[in-house]
């Protein structure tokens, strides 16, 4: 665990009231908790399985800061948790936790991660911010960047993909139960679409997004082969398959993990990837190896219901070498002051405990 998330950020203040502040309507949510036990006004708590009392509580801040939010749960000291508590997903004001309370190895065992729904004032029913323990999946195991969460009002329901492409588990607010949906992908969209030449259909989901509407259609994202579009409110098992664009080096160069180096959104209707890499230069003689030689960044765009599959649009490129900065630049000065346990700017960076945020697109 890191030490940092026992001190969370400063801003937002211990017991905060944010009854009669401004809220943002969207915010960059960090997706990893911090413990303590602060409350605000979007305080929300309710019982663990274990029947201890849990709470969630969000400290939303004006973009591009970072949002934070802290997990308290009473007779459990941080220690007792196996990582931090973590956002596997987000739709408008509700969001889908992975709590996993134990040893370490807890993680490495899918019966102690427990699954809750956090909800945010603020929407179209106007109810106070709550808090839901979603029944454990059991047999219906699935990783964190499987799991889609489409919000519809008072309603919510879960999904996530299985790996072979043969099922999907969906858990909602209406039943409170898990169950499982036979699906598949037509031979006619499998033929090539791994874009590996004697390969069978493959895909390996490594990104949700949802995007709704009527259908309540989700995109379950391969970043280095395709996306798989599926109409979880209709009854209609097929799932739909976009191939992904052609990467920007060839993919026996030893870049194993898309994650690193691709993402992907779904902007005004059309998809939106993004994809960034180094670029590696061999050296030869003596001391030979690999240096680094700049990098490159690339986007495309698609319409996500276009009637027709059609081809990815090219974007913005832009390579390092195309950037230029005054040599004599104290680059470091222009960087923003890290604040102090009050709050204000210090240069003092010695001692600091930071934890960069991985973070996640909330609405309230």
């Amino acid at each position: 665990m890191n030490a940092a998330s026992l001190h969370p950020p400063s801003h937002g203040g211990a017991g905060a009231d944010l009854a009669g502040a401004p809220i943002p309507s969207w915010a960059l949510l960090d997706l990893h908790a911090y413990f303590s036990d602060r409350r605000n006004s979007t305080t929300a708590a309710c019982l663990t399985r274990d029947n201890k009392e849990i709470q969630v509580t969000i400290f939303p801040a004006h973009p591009p800061r970072v949002s934070y939010f802290c997990v308290h749960c009473r007779g459990e000291e941080p220690s007792g948790f196996a990582r931090e508590p973590k956002i596997i997903a987000a739709d408008a004001n509700v969001l889908l936790l992975r709590i996993s309370i134990g040893s370490r190895n807890a993680m490495l065992c899918p019966s102690l991660h427990e699954y809750y729904v956090y909800k945010a004032s603020g929407g179209a029913d106007g109810a106070p911010p709550s808090l839901h323990l979603l029944p454990h999946p059991s047999l219906y195991f699935f990783y964190d960047e499987q799991a889609a969460l489409l919000s519809r009002g008072a309603e919510f329901t879960v999904v996530a993909l299985r790996d072979d492409v043969s099922a999907f588990h969906r858990g909602s607010s209406e039943r409170n139960v898990w169950t499982t949906k036979a699906v598949f992908v037509p031979p006619e969209r499998q033929q090539g679409s791994s874009g590996e030449e004697g390969f069978r259909f493959r895909h390996e989901t490594s990104d949700v997004v949802t995007i709704g509407g009527e259908p309540g259609t989700v995109a379950f994202v391969d970043m280095w082969r395709g996306i798989l579009l599926f109409d979880v409110l209709h009854g209609d098992p097929t799932l739909r398959y976009i191939r992904m664009p052609p990467q920007l080096i060839s993919p026996c160069t030893g870049y194993s993990s898309p994650v690193h180096t691709r993402d992907s959104a779904v902007v005004n209707g059309h998809f939106k990837v993004v994809e960034f890499l180094d670029k590696i230069m061999t050296v030869t003689g003596s001391h030979s190896g690999y240096i680094n030689d700049g990098w490159v960044a690339a986007t495309w765009s698609k319409e996500v219901f276009s009637p027709h599959e059609g081809s990815w649009c090219p974007g913005h490129k832009l390579e390092s070498r195309d950037i230029h900065v005054e040599r004599n630049l104290l680059l470091f000065e222009l960087l923003p002051k890290v604040p102090d346990d009050e709050g204000k700017p210090s240069d003092d960076v010695g001692e600091t405990l930071y934890r960069p945020p991985d973070t996640q697109l909330a609405r309230w």
